[in-house]
């Protein structure tokens, strides 16, 4: 993800009401400097023809041009006053942007994917409680079967490994929960996620990481209770996959 394509989501997606603060009032300074514009720019084309008649005014009849600015041309006057109006509505703006972009990056947040699989489907309830325990927030949350079309979609990547079948039949084979993670003040949600996964082979998990979820209830390599995204593109991807075809199928929810 580019710099820009995170300073466009953490500036214009956060749900946050400070953001959606900073929204509203970068509307009503983009609507005051649109009237403001438009205002010197009318200003501004009549200023140019009376400074024209001015200076033939001026040449014909000699005297001081400033005093005679100010009875032949008022509104001249309110020019610069409407242009330093831009400038500062502009600056303020730019403020608020910026101000938005360091708020974010501090107190923004980072999204990742997690499945309960078949296995652990009984114990949804307990892993979302230790999840949310952890700080993270479930922003979209589905429970459904894997068809064998989608579930073929989402395991691509492992398409043509020897364990390719069974993964399949293994995730179609009972009800699964999605969950859509969203963890507040920090742009690590995927890794901190996978660090609460733990091992994928919940028998190693059960030395090396003991408090991890694998390790409290998956089984083995093959069936380890849970799926974590690895990295944040693939987050999106399945984020993306699995929430569309849910809207597509809603009669699949359970």
């Amino acid at each position: 993800m580019s710099s820009l394509q995170k300073f466009l989501k953490y500036a214009l997606n956060y749900n946050d009401n400070m953001m959606k603060l900073i929204r509203y009032i970068l509307i009503f300074f983009f609507i005051c400097t649109g009237a403001l514009t438009a205002s010197a720019t009318k200003s501004y084309q009549k200023v140019v023809p009376y400074a024209k008649q001015l200076d033939k005014k001026v040449d014909k009849k000699g005297g001081n041009k400033k005093a005679l600015e100010k009875t032949y041309y008022p509104s001249k006057q309110n020019l610069s006053v409407q242009l330093f109006g831009i400038v500062t509505a502009g600056i303020f703006i730019l403020i608020i942007i910026l101000f938005g972009f360091h708020y974010n990056s501090k107190r923004g947040g980072s999204t990742t994917f997690a499945i309960i699989k078949p296995d652990a489907f009984d114990k949804a309830e307990e892993i979302i409680k230790e999840i949310k325990d952890k700080g993270f927030e479930i922003n979209k949350q589905a429970k459904f079967s894997f068809s064998d079309d989608l579930a073929k979609e989402f395991y691509k990547e492992h398409n043509g490994r020897k364990f390719f079948n069974d993964l399949i039949q293994y995730m179609t084979s009972e009800k699964v929960v999605v969950l859509k993670l969203f963890l507040p003040e920090s742009s690590c949600a995927v890794k901190e996620f996978k660090d609460l996964a733990g091992p994928t082979d919940p028998e190693n998990a059960k030395f090396e990481k003991p408090n991890t979820l694998r390790a409290k209830y998956g089984t083995n390599i093959e069936v380890n209770a849970i799926h974590a995204a690895d990295t944040e593109e693939n987050a999106e991807r399945e984020i993306n996959l699995i929430f569309d075809w849910i809207k597509s199928n809603p009669s699949k929810l359970i």
